[in-house]
């Protein structure tokens, strides 16, 4: 499982009630470099799982995606009505049908949310999910979100399919 995105901060964190997002491009991405996984902070005291972070390419737009390993896709979003605000704290999360990954006691229905701080808040910024294992390849749908401040803000779902 690789779930990608941007991390870091700029500038001073001031609210931006007004922060709303619009989907720029969508559908499948090719990964341009190596995956690094950056750890985050704890949240509320409690251990994140880390983000991993690649360069990612668009490469086409659907909403229909085939199970296969190595398939990414996702979602391209940029930021507006940011007023003063250099730095804005995002939330994604991926959610999908349920899969059980080894070792684990229940199946999966949703991944962990991960905090985002948006560095160049206005440039574009990815959410991607690549299929990295075979328990992954489940058909139905998969969703990405963007939240601010608890409020959804962009959304994507994906009819991931089996040929």
């Amino acid at each position: 499982m690789a779930v990608l995105g941007t991390v870091g901060t700029v500038g001073a964190a001031e609210e931006s009630p007004g922060v709303t997002a619009g989907i720029v491009e969508f559908g499948l991405y090719w990964l341009a470099g190596a995956e690094q996984s950056v750890p985050q902070k704890p949240v509320a005291g409690k251990a994140q799982p880390p983000v991993v972070r690649a360069n990612v390419e668009f490469e086409t737009q659907t909403d229909r995606i085939r199970a296969k390993k190595g398939t990414t896709f996702g979602i391209t979003y940029r930021l507006s009505n940011l007023g003063t605000n250099s730095s804005v704290s995002l939330e994604v999360l991926w959610s999908h049908p349920p899969f059980k990954p080894p070792k684990q006691g229940e199946p999966l229905t949703q991944r962990v949310p991960i905090i985002h701080n948006s560095k160049a808040a206005t440039r574009p910024r990815h959410l991607t999910y690549t299929l990295d294992e075979e328990y992954e390849l489940v058909p139905g749908d998969w969703t990405g979100s963007v939240y601010y401040s608890g409020k959804l803000i962009a959304t994507k779902v994906f009819h991931v399919i089996v040929e």
